[in-house]
Formats: structure tokens, C-alpha cells, sequence
């Protein structure tokens, strides 16, 4: 079990695993910035680890590693490290008494050939938790469903609690110039004056000399944006 010693709001000790075409490195426990899933599941972080796929001397995987050139540009034959990083995802990795499983990835990991993998027991599993984190099965596009399930493993920090009952959904700001339509207002939306300051209050409130920003980047209900102070806003 993981020694835990005080560590910031929001941060955690992760487990990470680097597995190269020939050997397979255990390191850590590392400081990581914690996320949704790992927040949820604390009492369970033990069974979390990130595995990351490199090259021999740990540099980043090339993408020429999985591919062997061929003359017909339609046909396309794989590496072995291509099937030895696919049996990993598909079949999991044992570490002594502990099988871990392929759990899902954010946006930043996938392009550090990265994921998360989860050891299941009686009451966790991997597929558990992906159900826990959402409904994503009227999602058919695979990349799209992907990054929707990637934005609870986006490294954040918790604030504070939002209720359905606080949130207002706004029509976006859209124009037609021509033929083409413009959307003023994506990945945007507003906060109040009021509950800017408590969000602030939960951070860097001192350090910001008493100061609230004017604006905030958020995770939330499967929201990825910006909310900007509205002076108006007195909800």
C-alpha cells in the first residue's frame, strides 16, 4: 500500500508502469495532479496505474515502430511491437497478485502514448467505472467517444459542488455570414460575481491578494470550458 503523506489539494500518488518492445519498467509511486475518476475512487487508488509505451531508452514511441513499409500503399502490416502493445490493452498486464485492465485515456495522455489501467476486485471493476463516469453509448463515433470519456481523467482540481438545479443552459451565439455559420459562444459560458469569489476562495484566494479572476476554466457534467465573470449574473 502507498505511503501518503500530506500532499496539496488535488494532488495523489500514482503507480506508472513504462513498457518499452523488450522489458517492461515499474517506477514510482509519482506526485500526479488527480482528476475526477481518481477523486471518486480514492479508497481505491492503489489499484489505478498509468502505463506509458516508450522506446528502449524511454524516449517517446515513434509511430514508424508499428508499420512495416510495404509497396501496395492499400495493404498495411503491423510490427511486432504493434501486437505486443495491443495485447496489453486487449488481454491487460499482471503485476504479482494484480491484473490490470484497460481503463480509458485523456486527450494529453493519448498523445504521450499513455492510459489508464485499473486492477478490478469484488466491488470495482474497470467497466464499473467507466458506467459511473457516464452514459457514452449514443456516442458511435469512436475518436468522439474517446475524448468524451478522456475529459474525466482530465487533470483537475476539485472546487465546489454544482447542483442541475444551478446550472442554465444558454443558446449559443450564432451568426450566418455568406455560406458559412459562425458560433460566437463556443466552449464558453457565465459565472456569478458571487460564486466566482467562492471558487477562489477554495484556491489561490491569498495568493491572489484577495483578487477574483475574471474568468475560469471548468470540467463539468461532460462541460470542457471557460466561464467568464458577468456582473448581471446574480445567481
Amino acid at each position: 500500500q502507498l505511503v501518503k503523506p500530506d500532499l496539496d489539494d488535488g494532488q495523489m500518488w500514482v503507480r506508472r508502469i513504462l513498457v518499452s518492445p523488450c522489458r517492461v519498467y515499474c517506477t514510482g509511486p509519482e506526485i500526479d495532479i488527480s482528476n475526477r475518476v481518481t477523486r471518486h475512487f480514492m479508497d481505491s487508488i492503489d489499484n489505478f496505474i498509468r502505463i506509458s509505451f516508450v522506446e528502449e531508452d524511454y524516449d517517446s514511441l515513434a509511430s514508424t515502430a508499428l508499420t512495416v513499409p510495404t509497396k501496395a500503399s492499400s495493404c498495411i502490416k503491423h510490427t511486432e511491437v504493434f501486437d505486443r502493445i495491443l495485447s496489453i490493452l486487449r488481454d491487460g498486464i499482471t503485476l504479482g497478485r494484480k491484473r490490470f485492465e484497460f481503463l480509458a485515456f485523456s486527450g494529453s495522455q493519448l498523445r504521450e502514448n499513455s492510459v489508464w489501467m485499473f486492477s478490478s476486485n469484488h466491488s470495482i471493476t474497470a467497466e464499473g467505472i467507466r458506467k459511473w463516469m457516464g452514459d457514452f453509448l449514443r456516442i458511435r463515433n469512436v475518436a468522439k467517444c474517446a475524448a468524451r470519456m478522456g475529459q474525466c481523467f482530465s487533470s483537475s482540481s476539485q472546487s465546489l459542488d454544482v447542483y442541475p438545479s444551478e446550472v442554465q443552459n444558454l443558446p449559443d451565439i450564432e451568426r450566418r455570414y455568406g455560406a458559412v455559420n459562425y458560433c460566437f459562444s463556443e466552449g464558453i459560458g457565465k459565472i456569478s460575481p458571487g460564486f466566482a469569489v467562492e471558487v477562489a476562495k477554495k484556491f489561490s484566494y491569498k495568493i491572489l491578494q484577495c483578487r477574483v479572476p475574471s474568468a475560469c476554466q471548468i470540467r463539468n457534467g461532460g462541460y470542457k470550458g471557460v466561464l467568464a465573470v458577468n456582473p448581471y449574473c446574480s445567481h
